[in-house]
């Protein structure tokens, strides 16, 4: 399972937070995730932070076109 989520710059660390939206860095990673391991199903963590339905649904409809471009490969 690939989990993808927001995080926030704490320090000069990077802290897995769950509450904002998944960086620029974090959707390219993912899409090499998910071509690497087409099968692993994806979690959208944005649990500590819920955002509007429509900023939460944005962020779902790019996980799901990422992962079509890779059952499309």
């Amino acid at each position: 399972q690939l989990h993808i989520a927001g995080h926030r710059d704490v320090d000069g660390f990077k802290i897995d937070t769950h509450d904002a939206p998944v960086c620029e860095a974090v959707w390219a990673l993912y899409a090499q995730a998910a071509q690497r391991f087409a099968a692993a199903a994806t979690l959208l963590e944005r649990d500590d932070a819920i955002p509007p339905l429509p900023e939460l649904i944005a962020e779902l409809d790019r996980a799901r076109a990422i992962a079509a471009r890779r059952e499309a490969a």
